[in-house]
């Protein structure tokens, strides 16, 4: 981190041995402005005119709707005013699940009025997730050593929680200030 001029020299410290650890990538704020296809991998989709990526702070305004299916998404963080779907789908030459993965790597918000679908995709990462919103939890895992936070004002909508084949399907810290509702299962 910091700048240096073409003569002077430095070491890279730890990991930073690649050409990312000269300089620090910088995050850029990528909103989704897609009116009629939802799909996350479409780049004429995103202000930025480029799917997002790692670095990437990403902003889904109200009223605007965006999928995530069969793709892996890492993105820096979310904020969520519109709605979220992730889904999972079986190929149809092998009968293969593919998820939809979103992969958070700092604190992330489904925020007053936005709501995130999860129909059996996976959110994972280190990314705390502060919901204000509503999260309908009908299939998938959320997992990952971030916190989940359902607010006074969020809610939690499940339903089946518990577990599969043995695993838990919320297998990451959580607090509840708010709602939670579970059709079946345990939490």
């Amino acid at each position: 981190s910091g700048s240096h001029s073409a003569t002077d020299t430095f070491s890279l410290a730890g990991a930073n041995s690649g050409a990312e650890g000269i300089v620090d990538p910088v995050a850029t704020t990528v909103s989704f402005i897609g009116t009629s296809d939802p799909a996350w991998n479409l780049a004429s989709n995103w202000s930025s005119g480029v799917v997002p990526g790692v670095n990437d702070d990403v902003v889904i305004p109200a009223g605007r709707s965006a999928l995530i299916d069969r793709y892996v998404v890492n993105l820096k963080s979310l904020s969520l005013s519109g709605m979220l779907t992730i889904v999972s789908e079986v190929e149809p030459n092998d009968g293969v699940y593919d998820y939809g993965d979103l992969v958070l790597s700092s604190p992330s918000g489904v925020e007053t009025g936005g709501l995130l679908i999860l129909n059996g995709g996976r959110i994972r990462g280190d990314g705390d997730l502060q919901v204000n919103g509503t999260i309908q939890f009908n299939d998938g895992l959320m997992d990952g050593n971030g916190m989940l936070t359902i607010s006074p004002v969020g809610t939690l909508n499940g339903k089946s929680l518990g577990y599969f084949n043995g695993a838990p399907l919320i297998a990451r810290s959580y607090a509840s200030y708010g709602l939670i509702r579970v059709d079946s299962g345990t939490l």
